[in-house]
Order: structure tokens, then C-alpha cells, then sequence
């Protein structure tokens, strides 16, 4: 199993337990510390934090995922496409997840700049008071550039 596939499987088997029968799990649940291993490549959106702020701002967002971009502009170009929270495709995702309250995997690539391809996946997977909307969105994500 590659480092992609485990991070999905892993915050996604992680959500099914905590959800039970629910549509989904309540973030008041979720506790980082049952997923140490892949915690610093994951992400929080708060939902409501959106409609206040006009965007989507993260309430967390892992150590691997910050670390992972330099200065150049090569590094800022990726980080745009992959996690900055208000750029295509990372919030059409999101909003996929608040509209069917569901969890997704986003399995893409695109070339940057510089002619690299940056093949990525990431999971998705809304947080909240069933049967209320998600509030929170929780996420991972891992990328390699070819």
C-alpha cells in the first residue's frame, strides 16, 4: 500500500468507526491522537467559518503539510493548488462535501509551471452533530511531483 492509500484508508476507516451509525461522526469525537502517524498530513476546516469570513480558512492544518513548501515560486504554485483553502480544486471539494455531507477521494494531477506533474489525493470527510450539517471538514492529503 502506498503512503497515498494509507493516509485515505486510515482517516477514512478511523471516521467509519467514530461514526457508527451516524451519517457521520461529531469532530467532538475525533481525536488526533488516534492517528498520530498521519495527523501532520491532515487538515481541519471549520464550515461556518466560511460564510463569516467569505472563504474557507483552516482550523488546523498538519506540521507536513506547512513544511512541505519553500520560498521558490515552484513550491507556492503547488501550495496553491493543493491547499491553499479558497483556490480551485481544493474548495469545489469542499463544497461537494457540505452539499451531499458525505466524504470523498480526490484522486487528480496537474502540471505546474515548471512542466512537473504533481499527482495528488486527498480524502475528505465532513464532521458534526448528525443529523445537523457538518461543520467542520477533516482531510488528508499527499502529493509526489513527477
Amino acid at each position: 500500500m502506498t503512503e497515498q492509500n494509507r493516509i485515505n484508508e486510515k482517516l477514512r476507516a478511523y471516521w467509519d468507526k467514530l461514526r457508527g451509525e451516524k451519517a457521520f461522526p461529531s469532530e467532538r469525537n475525533f481525536n488526533p491522537n488516534d492517528i498520530d502517524d498521519i495527523w501532520d498530513s491532515c487538515f481541519l476546516v471549520h464550515v461556518a467559518d466560511a460564510k463569516i469570513h467569505g472563504g474557507y480558512r483552516y482550523a488546523y492544518l498538519g506540521k507536513h503539510l506547512i513544511e512541505a513548501f519553500g520560498d521558490n515560486y515552484t513550491d507556492r504554485e503547488v501550495s496553491a493548488q493543493l491547499i491553499d483553502p479558497n483556490t480551485s480544486p481544493i474548495a469545489k471539494h469542499f463544497e461537494q462535501v457540505i452539499k451531499t455531507q458525505a466524504p470523498i477521494i480526490v484522486d487528480d494531477e496537474f502540471t505546474d509551471k515548471s512542466g512537473m506533474v504533481i499527482k495528488y489525493r486527498s480524502c475528505m470527510l465532513p464532521l458534526g452533530e448528525a443529523p445537523a450539517p457538518a461543520n467542520y471538514i477533516i482531510g488528508g492529503i499527499k502529493w509526489k511531483a513527477f
